[in-house]
């Protein structure tokens, strides 16, 4: 056998192997026997006698140790240790957990439409807020400032993902570049124009290909779930491919406006020295608020954002199909 064939073979191989689950549980009692506290003793239990949903539902409250932080460490880990452990047998149909919780955000955003359409009756429109809502936007338009297409066309790229059309093996560069013709009407309206003249050879490649009218419309993007943890399923949006070769280029633009004020999404040293101070004086703490994507309403981004930013963005995400 050549090596190259008995490479491939060991691949396929190592592809299919699983290890035992006497194996497993074994690995998992002696890792919470190591923790040697009683909430480990307590995710022990509940594991090997198989009330999975009383485990995934397990939490730790961090107010019960603040005489003791080393202590909620050690449970935090063994609460946490098989959360996102999808062996577990539990009663929860994880993807209509998802979709409820999406949907519960989905109608959160929605009040907060109106109360943005409507901000003579928002009791809320009034004082300190308002003065807030204003500083803020004047701090993002001094931020993002301008931009001009040519911008826009330089910093446009596809992402490692999949699109509407283009989905599992077929994902790479190549394909998206021969085969990628997926886009919403409204950003086709924004970018027909010009994009014979952006891009003469991919536009060259895909009217000979497909004919003049290469484009394939989509209403939207496409909601799908998948696994987060033993609980619930994580919402994503699958989107079609030209449209997220404008939105890679909208994240840059903003990613390198971001930087020229010391805020480098790229590297994560700053985080890192702060949550070693945390860790040594208390002093600091992270903010993680659940579902805070799904809680991000249109009239809000309208509100705070720039003209020309927002019809941008607006025009290159698609809406829910």
């Amino acid at each position: 056998m050549s090596s190259q064939k008995r490479k491939v073979s060991e691949l396929e191989l190592a592809k299919d192997f699983r290890v035992p689950r006497q194996t497993t549980d074994v690995i998992i009692c002696q890792f919470l026997s190591s923790l040697d506290t009683p909430r480990a003793l307590t995710v022990w239990l509940l594991y090997s006698y198989k009330e999975h949903d009383q485990l995934s539902a397990l939490e730790i409250e961090p107010e019960h140790y603040w005489s003791n932080p080393y202590m909620f460490r050690i449970d935090y880990t063994a609460t946490n240790f098989l959360a996102k452990s999808s062996f577990l047998k539990t009663s929860f149909d994880r993807k209509q957990v998802a979709l409820e919780k999406f949907q519960k955000f989905e109608t959160l955003c929605s009040l907060t439409n109106r109360r943005f359409l409507n901000p003579s009756l928002d009791p809320l429109n009034n004082g300190s807020n308002v003065w807030l809502l204003n500083a803020t936007k004047r701090k993002i338009l001094e931020v993002l400032g301008d931009f001009d297409g040519d911008e826009l066309v330089d910093d446009a790229n596809w992402g490692p993902g999949v699109s509407t059309l283009i989905k599992g093996e077929e994902v790479s560069g190549y394909n998206k570049f021969h085969a990628e013709r997926g886009i919403t009407r409204d950003l086709y309206s924004l970018v027909a124009t010009w994009f014979p003249v952006a891009y003469p050879s991919w536009h060259c490649h895909l009217s000979q290909n497909f004919g003049e009218s290469w484009q394939q419309y989509e209403v939207g993007n496409s909601i799908v779930t998948v696994p987060k943890n033993s609980k619930t399923d994580r919402v994503i949006a699958i989107e079609p491919g030209i449209n997220l070769w404008f939105q890679k280029a909208i994240g840059s633009m903003i990613r390198r406006r971001l930087l020229r004020v010391g805020i480098d999404l790229n590297d994560q040293s700053t985080n890192q020295a702060l949550a070693w101070v945390a860790s040594c004086d208390n002093t600091l703490a992270t903010v993680d608020f659940s579902s805070a994507s799904d809680s991000i309403s249109l009239e809000v981004v309208r509100e705070l954002l720039p003209p020309r930013w927002f019809t941008l963005l607006d025009t290159s995400v698609p809406k829910l199909a």
